[in-house]
């Protein structure tokens, strides 16, 4: 039943797996439990977890950062104009629009 090789608690009990030697007792864990519940396994994997989150909220916040400022910088610009009806643009010229305003088309000068 694979019971005594999942990664989880071993719960204080004397029921051992005849073909592994693992208990077949154990706790199952949530996957967002605290890296320090998971000592039992031991000091690399808290390690390892830890590392992970950390990496994932420091991508989370450095894309959270430049996206923010690539928007601002990229409506600040005034390459794109608005044209009045029945004007054709020059070429190498832009209409404004909320796709070419947020996009980086619209600070080229």
């Amino acid at each position: 039943m694979q019971l005594a090789k999942r990664v989880a608690k071993p719960i204080g009990s004397t029921k051992i797996c005849e073909c592994c030697g693992f208990q077949i007792e154990n706790e199952t864990m949530s996957i967002f439990c605290d890296t320090v519940d998971l000592s039992f396994l031991g000091p690399g994997l808290p390690l390892y977890f830890g590392f992970i989150k950390a990496s994932i909220m420091f991508l989370i916040l450095l894309a959270i950062v430049y996206t923010t400022y690539g928007l601002y910088s990229n409506r600040k610009g005034k390459f794109c104009v608005v044209l009045p009806n029945g004007v054709s643009l020059p070429d190498g010229f832009c209409s404004k629009n909320i796709f070419n305003e947020n996009s980086l088309v619209n600070k080229v000068n």
